[in-house]
């Protein structure tokens, strides 16, 4: 029991290998993360300037739609307008013709 609780001297060559193996180990998972991570970064900023400029073709698009649905009601109404003349010059014609 007692062996398993000595401590390990950190000048130990042994101990000073152990932590150089480590920290290599951790170096080396850490650039790949980072690297990573970079990389997500990229290609977060990418889709949001994405998402942005879809956007703006949304609102372009809407405002087409909005001016196109404008200018069918305004040509419904001169139709109705023109019919509803139509139906008063043929009454008019008859009434001339009687």
């Amino acid at each position: 029991m007692g062996a398993a609780l000595h401590s390990i001297d950190s000048n130990h060559p042994q101990a000073v290998q152990a932590d150089r193996r480590d920290t290599s180990n951790i170096a080396a998972f850490e650039r790949p993360a980072e690297a990573m991570l970079a990389r997500a970064a990229g290609q977060i900023a990418h889709l949001e300037a994405a998402a942005a400029h879809l956007e703006a073709e949304v609102r372009l698009l809407r405002e087409a739609l909005a001016r196109a649905e404008h200018k069918i009601r305004r040509q419904d109404q001169l139709l109705r307008n023109a019919q509803l003349r139509e139906t008063e010059i043929r009454a008019q014609i008859r009434e001339m013709t009687e």
